[in-house]
């Protein structure tokens, strides 16, 4: 990818589609783990889950580092931590907050359609497209893709 393309990074932990899911009523989230940190440049996010990328992409407007777990923080974080508290998301290993637009927002990209999992191993079998917890495309590539076998 070149310098001056829009980055995207597509988590692939279902728990990242699953608060997106819980917060994007109130304030979309996504929740970094300790010791992961994105790519400088990163603006967007999407989703991969149930084997395919979804067609929300949101634009990360904010990010909080140094959380503080014992209510030290900007009072849209300790929200954020509070609501995850009442559900089943353990936060324990959470170090960033990233804040992300809405679905109405107009900085928010919406793919035409879901893009679903095509890659196959060398003998021809389903193989996953997400190695890892994420990866990175170009925002370009993503709007174009109608497999994850178009995003090399």
């Amino acid at each position: 990818m070149s310098s001056h393309e829009n980055v995207v990074i597509v988590a692939g932990r279902k728990v990242a589609w699953g608060l997106y899911q819980l917060f994007k009523k109130d304030k979309p989230v996504y929740l970094c783990q300790e010791d992961r940190f994105f790519n400088e440049g990163t603006e967007y996010i999407a989703f991969y889950f149930n084997k395919e990328i979804q067609t929300i992409v949101p634009k990360i407007i904010r990010t909080y580092t140094n959380i503080d777990f014992e209510g030290k923080n900007e009072p849209a974080v300790d929200a954020i931590i509070q609501k995850c508290e009442k559900t089943s998301f353990k936060l324990t290993r959470v170090n960033m907050v990233r804040c992300l637009t809405e679905e109405s927002d107009a900085r928010t990209v919406h793919l035409a359609k879901a893009i679903p999992n095509n890659k196959l191993d060398w003998k021809g079998d389903p193989v996953a497209f997400m190695m890892g917890s994420f990866r990175y495309v170009s925002l370009d590539r993503l709007k174009a893709a109608k497999w994850t076998s178009d995003l090399k």
